[in-house]
């Protein structure tokens, strides 16, 4: 069996600013965004921005 990865997701502090960047900067079309939550159209792989606390709650570990 081959590896791939099918998932990246980046966790900030700064996520209007990442959203920003990936959008205007580099040109990656938002394919949705909640409140702290953004994922992008990236043919092959899922590519989503959120926030730490977003992921604290998805996760119910506090330590993000």
């Amino acid at each position: 069996m081959e590896a791939r990865i099918n998932q990246v997701g980046i966790l900030t502090a700064r996520f209007d600013e990442m959203v920003t960047f990936y959008r205007d900067v580099l040109g990656f079309k938002v394919k949705f965004q909640l409140d702290g939550h953004a994922e992008f159209e990236s043919p092959g792989v899922r590519f989503a921005i959120s926030t730490l606390e977003i992921m604290a709650n998805i996760t119910d570990h506090p330590s993000f």
